[in-house]
């Protein structure tokens, strides 16, 4: 999350205070929680929490991942 909001933050004061940079840092955010979700439910013994989860951080982060290349060629 850290990275994900130093990434935010640089790209503010390069200029790009539109929201598309808000967006892509919740995207970020998401992101993250989704893979700590992954992280603390075993796929064995809960696996509704497991999958939503891998649901969020892995495809809310490819999301992400094409905001923040976007905000990088702009």
């Amino acid at each position: 999350m850290i990275v994900v909001f130093i990434a935010w933050r640089y790209m503010r004061q390069i200029g790009q205070r539109d929201c598309l940079n808000t967006i892509a840092v919740i995207c970020g955010f998401i992101s993250c929680i989704g893979i700590c979700i992954v992280g603390n439910f075993q796929v064995t013994r809960a696996w509704t929490p497991h999958y939503v989860g891998a649901f969020m951080g892995f495809s809310v982060g490819t999301i992400y991942i094409y905001l923040a290349t976007h905000l990088c060629y702009r």
